[in-house]
């Protein structure tokens, strides 16, 4: 299952480390308003709560990658304006608090 998820804040990097390692569902885009896709990948390399993520994220333009994950970074103020067929989302986990 690809999965969209809608914020990376402290309920969005949980399921982000759950995604590393599951074979069910796959985290293939991000919805993030904060622009800066390094400071995206950093704070979910370094979490003051989770700690290290233990696959580190580097970023490659409007991608976060590691060994298992490439995931396109969106930067929407609302999901209606994303294309979930273009991106082949079937499910999104709306984590925006």
């Amino acid at each position: 299952m690809k999965v969209l998820l809608n914020g990376v804040g402290r309920i969005g990097k949980a399921i982000l480390r759950i995604a590393n390692n599951s074979t069910t569902f796959k985290i293939v885009a991000i919805n993030e308003l904060n622009t800066n896709i390094e400071n995206i990948a950093y704070s979910i390399n370094y979490d003051s709560t989770y700690g290290r993520f233990e696959d580190p994220f580097t970023t490659n333009k409007s991608y976060i990658q590691n060994k298992k994950s490439k995931i396109l970074v969106l930067n929407e103020k609302s999901l209606s304006d994303i294309d979930f067929k273009k991106y082949e989302i079937d499910i999104v986990i709306d984590a925006s608090g």
